[in-house]
Formats: structure tokens, C-alpha cells, sequence
């Protein structure tokens, strides 16, 4: 493959890691004899076509940058709008379908699954979609964002767990829930304590010691 001109600094498409070859490719004259370098994965073979001396970009060099830069700082906004719009559409003509076809959403449909499910452009249901297990059969949801994709669920189908599985997972549940509330109740137990021994005076803390310091970290200041 042949790339654009890059600096020293940039990504190399296609490699895990090109930093060393772009400092080797730095350091030879245009067209000399091909230097290998190791790319993180495996290596690589290169040789310099042409050099070009660093300067300011010309606006029509750098208008698709500006572009890219454009559309990535209003995605965010852009997602949400079309997100809105297609809630508003599947709601008032109940029928998500035909809302998703006039903005332009694919249409996809689930498997059945739990709250401990992936599912595709949504995530993991119990942190991003826990909302959706309350709905009815034929409910519209509201609109879902991910970060990555705005969502509109319509549920078509809806089973609750048989007898056989809540006992198959019974145990489980329940070993579960007694961690959380030993947990809990210990937290509560060990701040009770803490401030008995406070206010008897047996203990004393050192406030800043216990603060994050301001000055702390690495980096300019």
C-alpha cells in the first residue's frame, strides 16, 4: 500500500504499531533501499517514494479534516434529534416499522433475552436497557442512547421464567443476594463503629491525610 505523506507523530494505517518504522523511514533519503521494521504484530517492509518539507496546510488540503471534526463534535447532538424524531414517528403512527423507513433506522429484531444479555449496537441490557423488562408485549419504548447508537425497542414477545428455572437458579440468587446484604451490612456496621469510637475518643482521623491532594498527579500544571 502506499500512504499519504505523514509525520513522524502520525498513525500508520493498517498497523498496530508504526511508530518505529516511522522513525527509521525518518532517518533514510527519498528511494533508497527498503528497510524492514516491526510493527507490533509481525513487520513490515518500507521504502520512502518522496519527501515532502513540513508546512502549514492549505485550506483545501485540510477542509476534510475540518469536516471530520465537524461531523464527530455534533454526532453526539445529531443522534439524540434522530433518535427524538423516530420515537415521536413509531409512537404516532404505531408502527416502528414504517417510523424507521421514513428517517432512515435499520430494523432489526432479537432473539429472546435476558437482563444479563449482549445485544448487538445495544450493549449489555442491564446497564444500558434495564427499562425494556418493564414494558408490555407491543410496548414502544423510549428512546435508548448508547453513545455509539440511538435505539427505539418495540417488544414483541415476552416469557416469564418457568418454575424449573427459577428452582435450577434458586441457590444461585440466593448466594448472590446474601453477598450483597453481608456487604451492606457490614459497610454499616464498620461506620457505626467508626463513629463510637470517635466520639469516645479512641480513635482519631487524620482528615488530610484521608483528602486527594491538589498538587498530587502527573502532567503540567
Amino acid at each position: 500500500m502506499t500512504t499519504d505523506f505523514l509525520s513522524q507523530a502520525a498513525v500508520v494505517p493498517g498497523l498496530p504499531d508504526g511508530s518505529k518504522l516511522l522513525s527509521q523511514a525518518f532517518s533514510v533519503n527519498k528511494g533508497v533501499a527498503p528497510g524492514i521494521a516491526s510493527t507490533g504484530e509481525g513487520f513490515a517492509v518500507f521504502q520512502v517514494t518522496d519527501i515532502q518539507p513540513a508546512h502549514a496546510p492549505t485550506f483545501a488540503d485540510y477542509k476534510s479534516h475540518i469536516l471530520d471534526d465537524y461531523r464527530e463534535q455534533n454526532l453526539p447532538q445529531l443522534l439524540a434529534q434522530k433518535t427524538n424524531e423516530l420515537a415521536l414517528k413509531a409512537k404516532s403512527e404505531n408502527d416502528l416499522a414504517k417510523a424507521a423507513k421514513e428517517v432512515g433506522a435499520t430494523l432489526k429484531t432479537s432473539d429472546l433475552v435476558s437482563r444479563q444479555s449482549q445485544v448487538p449496537d445495544v450493549g449489555a441490557l442491564a446497564s444500558a436497557a434495564p427499562q425494556l423488562f418493564d414494558l408490555s408485549v407491543g410496548q414502544l419504548s423510549a428512546p435508548i442512547n448508547t453513545g455509539r447508537s440511538g435505539i427505539v425497542a418495540k417488544i414483541v414477545d415476552k416469557q416469564e421464567p418457568t418454575s424449573d428455572e427459577i428452582a435450577k437458579n434458586f441457590d444461585q440468587t440466593r448466594e448472590s443476594m446474601l453477598d450483597q446484604r453481608r456487604e451492606e451490612a457490614f459497610a454499616v456496621f464498620i461506620t457505626a463503629l467508626q463513629d463510637k469510637y470517635q466520639k469516645e475518643g479512641r480513635i482519631r482521623m487524620n482528615v488530610k491525610a484521608q483528602s486527594p491532594s491538589l498538587l498530587g498527579g502527573r502532567g503540567p500544571i
